[in-house]
């Protein structure tokens, strides 16, 4: 039944691109890329970073068509040098644990897709600007990506603007001409916490989430008999 239910998934995104739901579209990109385990790649071609790209059906229509194509060498998108699909173990310590999911580059994307289906991944976009922005150890460097950060989601007509308190907001604008590396501290673990109780538990119920559970499950199975 499940095949059957892939098959016509994907046949319908073929025939009728435009007809396709968020969820039905993450879902489609999970059956079509999982065995090739580079959802990193495959994600930042359909949905680049920091972007809203408005001809996404029309790339998914070709590359589910010819989905070998989308692996030659370009300038826009380059293969990763290594990536897995995540055991049942790991996947485990997934729905245990908000945190281990964000330290899995697998499971990033696979959460930045679900959140994009949602149309709220500004929030994690945010975080992991946050967390390249404490690594930061030129004052100089700081005070460019603070303000990059700030005018892209802090301020109030930031075009990912994320949802965040009156003081919290004022606090990040007044350190902007020397901000420290805990700049966007408060924001960042405000926005954490909605992430883990809010999408993150629909992540957990989501149809993409499942099929990869079930092809984990299934990959044990065959690794132990």
């Amino acid at each position: 039944m499940m095949s059957v239910c892939r098959c016509s998934l994907i046949s319908a995104s073929i025939s009728h691109p435009n007809s396709l739901s968020p969820c039905q579209i993450c879902t489609i990109l999970m059956l079509k890329t999982v065995k090739c385990s580079a959802l990193t790649s495959f994600y930042l071609y359909f949905f680049p970073p920091f972007s809203r790209s408005r001809n996404w059906r029309s790339r998914l229509s070709s590359f589910l068509q010819s989905p070998n194509s989308f692996y030659k060498p370009s300038r826009a998108v380059s293969r990763p040098k290594a990536s897995h699909r995540p055991t049942i173990e790991e996947l485990n310590k997934w729905s245990q644990s908000f945190d281990s999911l964000l330290q899995n580059k697998f499971g990033q994307a696979m959460f930045r897709a679900f959140l994009k289906s949602e149309y709220s991944e500004e929030n994690i976009d945010f975080w992991l600007a946050c967390e390249e922005f404490k690594q930061l150890k030129s004052t100089a460097k700081r005070v460019t990506r603070a303000r990059v950060i700030y005018e892209k989601y802090i301020y109030e007509e930031a075009p990912k603007q994320i949802n965040l308190d009156f003081i919290t907001r004022e606090g990040i604008k007044q350190n902007l001409f020397n901000p420290p590396a805990s700049c966007f501290t408060a924001a960042q673990k405000r926005v954490y916490s909605l992430m883990e109780n809010n999408a993150f538990p629909r992540f957990l119920q989501s149809a993409a989430y499942e099929e990869l559970r079930h092809r984990a499950q299934q990959d044990g199975n065959f690794e132990r008999s």
